[in-house]
């Protein structure tokens, strides 16, 4: 008798937002805000946001390509400078 070989299992064509947060390595809630923007693509089964596997692996071929040159972590575009970031003791009010 011939041995079945068991079929792979299958890529999932959607996931959870939270499911796509831990693949990221992001929050919930910027997984919501790409959603917001239109970065990613969801539909809704029932009470649950399920998250394209398409459009996940399209929003991660976009990100820009690491260089050597490249700073790893960017500032924020509204953080102060680390030296700008002392903190000032308040005057005590009487």
């Amino acid at each position: 008798m011939a041995k079945v070989k068991p079929l792979p299992k299958p890529k999932p064509l959607m996931v959870t937002a939270t499911n796509a947060a831990i693949m990221l390595g992001m929050s919930r809630s910027t997984i919501y805000r790409l959603l917001a923007n239109g970065d990613l693509e969801a539909r809704k089964a029932g009470d649950s946001t399920m998250i394209l596997m398409s459009s996940i692996e399209a929003y991660c071929a976009g990100l820009p390509v690491f260089k050597p040159d490249m700073p790893a972590v960017p500032l924020r575009p509204h953080a102060k400078p680390p030296a700008a970031r002392r903190k000032v003791k308040l005057a005590a009010v009487s």
